[in-house]
């Protein structure tokens, strides 16, 4: 098998295991807690067999990581875990916006002065619709209601 294909193979494996890795810990939830995470791990687990058939199937393989920026992939990946991290810690509404705020500022949008009220209203538009239309229970500092 080519290298090319290996590699293309390995993105739809690792939702495969990661679709299966959240219906095994959703077991542990209650059954109205586990309903959404649940629909999560099937809905993924199917679409990546999906793409794995196609992507055995296909002749002509190429490399979809040529050219990645492997330090901003790492860098991403930290960012993200820090952002769980902290979400119990912080709050929602900061470590959202903090993390709207590096995205951003990652994607190379440096006014600063306008960057800091789109994360904030981002923070608090996702806040809204999660917390309040939705009824998720947010980890909050200040708004505990």
């Amino acid at each position: 098998m080519k290298r090319s294909k290996l590699i293309n193979l390995t993105m739809p494996v690792f939702f495969a295991l990661f679709g299966l890795w959240i219906l095994f810990t959703s077991r542990n939830m209650g059954k109205l807690e586990g309903t959404f995470p649940r629909m999560v791990g099937v809905l993924t687990f199917i679409v990546a067999l999906f793409q794995l058939y196609f992507d055995v199937r296909l002749e002509d393989h190429k490399d979809k990581f040529r050219g990645c920026n492997l330090r901003k992939v790492i860098e991403a990946l930290v960012a993200m875990s820090l952002y769980v991290f902290m979400l119990n810690k912080i709050g929602y509404l900061l470590d959202t916006a903090l993390i709207a705020f590096y995205i951003m500022h990652s994607l190379g949008y440096r006014k600063y002065g306008l960057a800091v009220p789109i994360a904030v209203a981002f923070s608090l538009g996702a806040f809204f619709v999660f917390k309040i239309l939705l009824g998720v229970p947010l980890p909050t500092i200040l708004l505990d209601f």
